[in-house]
């Protein structure tokens, strides 16, 4: 199997390697065959040493594929489903999954499996980006860490929806609060997910501002980038941008 690696932390480039297999599926955990993945800034983040990750790793942590093995104890989940990854999966039974409510703060299965190998090279363990590590071809997860999906939805889309979308779309939601109206300083790719959901509670885009006086910007950006946040702040006041 193919895969990216780095050796070390710090290290500047990624070596592409043939001869990496994935652990065995223990009896709850599934192998996917990775179709698509996307490429988020934390994986960047880690090979600095910015976040904790050992090492050597297989970088990647929002991909989707389909099942080709399932542990004898999975239960919800076939091979030839198609899924995406979820490198933080709430694992349903802790309090923020259940009395809470709240399982988007589950840590449980993430950090059992975070400093785990997720794959071998020869003798050589390697781990995997945030216990998943979806620049290889296969990547074996705890089936809670497979999310089921339709097979008609595009792997390539599909796969941003394990970080970049969800993160975008949680923060416009669960953390900004945003309300009708806001102006937002978003950066991308979370930016444009957060963009998406903000139309959805009422904050303006370059058509529903119209002829809106936004002191020289253009009606039709969607996305505030730094220059024009201090720009707009300048003409209009400090409080122009409601969230950043």
């Amino acid at each position: 199997m193919r895969a990216a690696v780095l050796r070390n932390t710090g290290d500047e480039k990624l070596e592409i390697v043939d001869g990496v297999e994935p652990i065995p599926p223990g009896p709850t955990d599934v192998t996917v065959k990775i179709e698509a993945t996307g490429v988020c800034h934390s994986d960047l983040h880690a090979m600095e040493g910015k976040l904790p990750q050992g090492a050597p790793f297989v970088p990647g942590h929002e991909g989707a594929g389909v099942i080709t093995e399932v542990g004898d104890q999975v239960t919800d989940l076939k091979v030839g489903d198609h899924v995406v990854v979820a490198w933080s999966p709430p694992c349903g039974q802790c309090n923020n999954c259940t009395e809470r409510n709240q399982p988007h703060l589950c840590v449980m299965i993430q950090f059992s499996i975070a400093g785990l190998p997720r794959f071998k090279e020869g003798d050589q363990e390697l781990f995997g980006m945030a216990g998943t590590g979806t620049f290889a071809e296969f990547v074996t997860l705890p089936q809670e860490a497979a999310i089921k999906i339709d097979d008609d939805v595009p792997f390539e889309i599909a796969s941003l929806i394990g970080c970049g979308v969800s993160t975008g779309v949680g923060a416009a939601i669960n953390t900004a609060e945003v309300e009708p109206g806001s102006f937002e300083q978003r950066a991308q790719p979370c930016g444009h997910c957060a963009r998406r959901d903000e139309r959805v509670v009422g904050c303006p885009s370059g058509e529903d501002l119209g002829d809106r006086e936004l002191g020289g910007l253009d009606a039709g950006d969607e996305v505030l980038d730094g220059d024009d946040a201090r720009h707009l702040r300048a003409v209009r006041g400090p409080l122009a941008v409601d969230h950043d």
